[in-house]
């Protein structure tokens, strides 16, 4: 085993406590008072789901959410607001500042259909 191995193992822990702690904060938002451990155990729920085709994952978190929290005593209505907010909150951003990099690199759809645009 390598080195880089393990960094890679490290960060990818990193990433997944980042992400159960991002929940955690959600859900305390939402004043739904759940452990830790449920932030966890919503993740690997959500990675189930994510397995099911969709279009960017719209339905299919919903679902994961409602299951999840539902296992907690949740209810569906609002493991569905909290899903669609968190949601928002992972997908608007990304693609604002994908936007604001589009529109700085002086692409457009056309140049791209075209193929007239510089290649990384």
């Amino acid at each position: 085993r390598s080195p880089q191995t393990l960094v890679i193992a490290l960060y990818s822990l990193l990433i997944r406590i980042l992400a159960a702690l991002t929940i955690y904060t959600m859900l305390a938002i939402f004043s739904i008072k759940l452990p830790l451990s449920a932030s966890f155990f919503l993740l690997i729920v959500l990675g189930f789901f994510m397995m099911i085709p969709s279009l960017g994952s719209l339905g299919t978190m919903q679902m994961a959410f409602i299951v999840g929290l539902g296992a907690y005593g949740v209810s569906k209505t609002v493991a569905l607001s909290f899903s669609l907010v968190y949601q928002f909150f992972g997908t608007v951003p990304v693609i604002i500042i994908g936007l604001f990099y589009f529109w700085k690199d002086g692409l457009t759809f056309k140049k791209i259909k075209e193929g007239h645009y510089e290649k990384a």
